[in-house]
Order: C-alpha cells, then sequence, then structure tokens
C-alpha cells in the first residue's frame, strides 16, 4: 500500500491515478500471490484516499481548499494523517477481518 499511496500523491486527479495505477497494482499483488478479489479490493479502498490526500485531487477537496476554510500546508498535512490513519486500520483490522471471512 506504501507505494501506491506515494504514486496516487502525485496524480492531480482520481481517474488518471486509477488508470494508470490499477494495471500495475494488480499485477504486482498477483505476482506477489495476493488472491485476485483481494488485490481488487486493496487497489478499491486505496484509491478511495486520493480525494482527501490533497487540495487538488477531486470535486469536494477542491471546494474546500478554494473556499479558503483550509491553507495548501495544513490541508497536505491533514491529508497525511488520515490516509496513514486509514493505511494503519485497513492493514490491522480490516486485512485481519478479510482472513476471518476468507477474502485473504
Amino acid at each position: 500500500m506504501g507505494p501506491e499511496l506515494r504514486v496516487r500523491h502525485r496524480w492531480a486527479c482520481e481517474c488518471g491515478g486509477d488508470s494508470r495505477t490499477q494495471n500495475r497494482g494488480s499485477g504486482s499483488l498477483s505476482a506477489a500471490g495476493t488472491p485476485p478479489l483481494a488485490a481488487a479490493l486493496i487497489l478499491g479502498c486505496v484509491s478511495g484516499l486520493m480525494g482527501a490526500m490533497t487540495h487538488y485531487a477531486s470535486g469536494p477537496a477542491a471546494l474546500i481548499f478554494g473556499a479558503g476554510y483550509v491553507k495548501t500546508p495544513e490541508f497536505l498535512r491533514i491529508g497525511i494523517v488520515c490516509a496513514l490513519v486509514t493505511v494503519a486500520i485497513w492493514l490491522t483490522v480490516g486485512l485481519g477481518w478479510w482472513k476471518i471471512i476468507g477474502i485473504w
């Protein structure tokens, strides 16, 4: 998830990031032995993080930033903290739950 998260931060829109990273990500995860359903779900979950990580990634993010509620450094700091917390929860609770229900 780490490399995927860093690559997504560099793309200016969610669609561009998704189209670029879904094929590479699914190929890498499959080569590492990840079950196909789990690989698709992991990439889907990570794609949802981008809208909150940067002020230019999605429509709502641009509106919040453009209205002047939050300055750029604060938006980026909050976005990366939220992303790291979310990834930590996914890697612990989420993958554990997937193991219990048979996805992983």
